[in-house]
């Protein structure tokens, strides 16, 4: 199929973020055959605007949005983060292409998705990195929308690294994440634990701040990670992190999100209760460097095997377009039309 790819491609970062979230579901989608024309929206807004401001470029980006459905005539409408596009703009999309399907994709918490209830009725799909009962009930009347879950993806061309056959370690535990006042008791137990254990800790500074090839590097040469996302109480979400970490094969502890069990298993990833808890399970794991290895192996194995790119847009393309599915999916229960 031609796919339109609407989504922040972050052009102007320069390669900084090429594991996002958006370049992998372009890699999946054309690994299963399609042809996906990205359309990076932001950057298109910011050359046409002043100083490069997305603000005075929207309304020429709109109109280039809607010259590319013109011209390309997509079957499918991907949209990922999107907010400069407004309701009105995809209606416009739909009267030039009135065939064409639209979906989109949400990775972030339920704290921010205003826009998304405007778009109710206008979307066909809309999949979310939470489960549906929490999505539904942020979202309100949804309308004739489908609401799906979909898992974060590793993707084989990026997630490259097997830090469980490294002989010598960078990090015995890292963490990569701004120290909100969610982590700060996390934050004290990393300095209590940084006195035994050499724990790397990443992103909660201009100088700490790590992207690109460097990013990857370091996941790829630490023994053990954290997983630990400002919301640990939503059914199913955690941020891509938890992708990056068990793609990378670092051993990775993680709180007990409802539902996450449904996608890891205990012998996958470690689940710790508290920070007590926590604290003695790194030591555990430390101490035993087999066992280590062999805990963040399988949990790889489970991260490349059940959500590569290639099968998580397989799934999305059978939920858009109602097909069935080719497979049994570990989350096709999180589905709601």
């Amino acid at each position: 199929m031609k796919i339109l790819h609407v989504a922040n491609f972050a052009l102007n970062r320069h390669g900084a973020l090429f594991y996002a979230m958006d370049r992998k579901i372009s890699n999946g989608l054309i690994r299963n055959g399609h042809q996906v024309y990205d359309f990076s929206y932001r950057d298109m807004a910011r050359f046409s605007g002043w100083f490069n401001s997305t603000k005075t470029g929207r309304r020429k980006m709109a109109a280039a949005f809607l010259e590319t459905v013109r011209q390309f005539q997509p079957q499918l409408l991907f949209l990922g983060h999107s907010e400069l596009l407004t309701a009105d703009d995809l209606l416009a999309a739909r009267s030039l292409c009135p065939e064409v399907k639209v979906a989109m994709y949400w990775v972030d918490p339920l704290d921010r998705i205003a826009h998304l209830r405007e778009r109710m009725g206008i979307l066909d799909v809309l999949f979310a990195t939470t489960g549906i009962v929490p999505l539904a009930r942020a979202l309100g009347d949804r309308k004739t929308t489908t609401l799906s879950f979909f898992p974060n993806i590793t993707d084989t061309s990026i997630e490259t690294g097997q830090a469980f056959s490294v002989e010598h370690f960078l990090h015995d535990l890292v963490f990569i994440g701004r120290v909100a006042p969610e982590r700060q008791v996390l934050a004290q137990m990393l300095a209590t634990l940084s006195k035994t254990l050499d724990v790397g800790i990443y992103g909660n500074s201009k100088t700490t701040q790590v992207f690109g090839a460097k990013y990857i590097d370091l996941l790829s040469s630490s023994r053990m990670g954290i997983n630990y996302s400002r919301y640990n109480d939503i059914a199913y979400y955690t941020s891509d992190r938890m992708a990056q970490l068990t793609g990378n094969g670092v051993l990775t502890f993680t709180p007990p999100v409802p539902g996450m069990t449904d996608l890891f298993t205990s012998d996958e990833v470690v689940y710790f209760d508290d920070w007590a808890d926590l604290s003695e399970k790194v030591h555990v794991f430390h101490r035993n460097i087999e066992a280590c290895r062999c805990h963040a192996r399988r949990g790889w194995e489970k991260a490349h095997r059940a959500f590569n790119e290639n099968r998580v847009t397989r799934f999305m393309m059978e939920t858009i377009f109602d097909t069935g599915y080719s497979e049994p999916y570990e989350w096709q229960n999180q589905v709601l039309r």
